[in-house]
């Protein structure tokens, strides 16, 4: 079982496979990936090099972003959290509840989410996502500002929740 196979089809192409390959295995649910290098593509000739590690960006939030992000919270009318398993894999499920209970806000979870807070704490929703009317059911129709925490929007899964 992984999470993601990919193939080598051509020889210049095996680093960025490789490349793809460690990223998946170590982003949100770290785990196993695979690539398959037929043998006719290993022994072929190549010039291809090892590509330049990607160095991560800084994670923490500049000033003028976190003062932009106040402004638009102090403006919510009816804002929702929406918490997903980022906020366990950085070990922040205190700091979620310090924000959600300094704020008020109520926090839903995603199924991948679940337990990030408390099922029994004054701010949760529930987890979502297994129902249809899941959204409005929980809100989420009537919220003027989402604040997503945990979330790596690279998955499409996760921009497409965002798009709605």
């Amino acid at each position: 079982m992984t999470k993601w196979v990919g193939t080598v089809t051509q020889a210049e192409a095996a680093a960025e496979v490789m490349r793809k390959a460690f990223k998946t295995a170590q982003t949100e649910r770290p785990g196993a990936t695979a690539v398959i290098v037929p043998e006719d593509v290993s022994a072929a000739p190549s010039q291809a090099r090892p590509l330049k590690i990607n160095l991560p960006r800084d994670t923490e939030p500049s000033s003028d972003q976190l003062k932009r992000a106040m402004a638009l919270l102090a403006t919510a009318k009816n804002p929702i959290v929406l918490a997903d398993p980022g906020v366990a894999r950085d070990h922040a499920e205190a700091a979620l509840q310090r924000f959600a209970e300094a704020l008020d806000l109520p926090v839903a979870t995603t199924f991948a989410g679940k337990g990030v807070l408390p099922a029994d704490h004054a701010n949760a929703l529930g987890t979502i996502g297994f129902m249809e009317h899941d959204y409005s059911n929980f809100g989420f129709d009537a919220a003027d500002q989402v604040i997503a925490i945990g979330y790596d929007l690279g998955c499409s899964q996760e921009r497409d929740f965002f798009v709605r």
